[in-house]
């Protein structure tokens, strides 16, 4: 009993040895956190709907002139790179300014409703 008692010592110090040696282990990674740095509209493009909007312009004249459906994927087809979240972004914004209406989950031109 005396036996196990020793060799469940041995083991746990053992461990705790391991433990305490993988922070400065040659082979430990020495990755360091850092915290994510969020772009400001500048910073990542032209995105926006109030300041940097020349692409929201020209999606504007392009869905009012019929030459492209109020959809997300026609927007991302005719204006690439644009991501999902600033398709939807200019389609709400067109929304709002009265140039398509929602129609159920679709999008459609106000003047043609």
């Amino acid at each position: 009993m005396v036996a196990l008692l020793l060799e469940l010592v041995a083991i746990a110090s053992y461990l705790l040895a391991r433990m305490q040696s993988t922070d400065s282990s040659p082979g430990a990674s020495k990755r360091v956190h850092r915290p994510r740095r969020h772009l400001t509209d500048a910073e990542r493009g032209d995105t926006g709907t109030e300041y940097f909007n020349s692409r929201y312009e020209q999606a504007k004249q392009l869905i009012a002139s019929g030459r492209v459906k109020p959809t997300l994927r026609a927007l991302q087809r005719e204006l690439q790179p644009i991501g999902q979240q600033t398709a939807t972004r200019y389609l709400t914004a067109l929304v709002d300014a009265g140039v398509l209406r929602r129609d159920g989950r679709r999008y459609i031109l106000a003047q043609v409703a």
